[in-house]
């Protein structure tokens, strides 16, 4: 199953602010792995990645390398890969934030995907998902 959405998301991020992170979780036991992907100019100059590995639920945390000074109308993209490992169980619900200071970014929509379906790993074909968000400084 693979989806891609057609969703417009907008984060808002305080460009004085001098760091930002993404935050992906799964809390049920999948194992997943998401690549993301930042752009400058609405995906016509590509900076920086980073690829984010979950082995069985759980939340991971890493910083954007990229001055948060340059990132106004920036894009992130993100593909994520998952598979289950608990034969009983073949939903998962994951998460993507955008955090500066400790505190979530406000985005116009929330990065919540339910997956139901979940191949179990041992078949050796995930579940995948892709979205964006556009990165905005918020109004002072």
């Amino acid at each position: 199953m693979n989806i891609q959405e057609p969703i417009t998301r907008i984060c808002f991020i305080d460009q004085n602010v001098s760091s930002l992170e993404i935050k992906f979780s799964v809390k049920e036991p999948v194992a997943a792995g998401a690549h993301f992907k930042l752009y400058l100019e609405r995906q016509k100059h590509f900076i920086e990645d980073k690829k984010i590995s979950i082995d069985n639920g759980g939340e991971v945390i890493k910083p954007i390398n990229t001055e948060t000074s340059r990132l106004n109308k920036s894009t992130l993209t993100w593909q994520v890969l998952s598979c289950t490992k608990n034969l009983q169980s073949f939903q998962a619900t994951f998460t993507i934030e955008l955090i500066q200071k400790d505190e979530v970014c406000k985005m116009n929509e929330p990065v919540v995907i339910h997956l139901d379906n979940i191949p179990p790993c041992q078949i050796n074909n995930p579940s995948s998902f892709s979205g964006s968000v556009i990165l905005i400084f918020s109004p002072k």
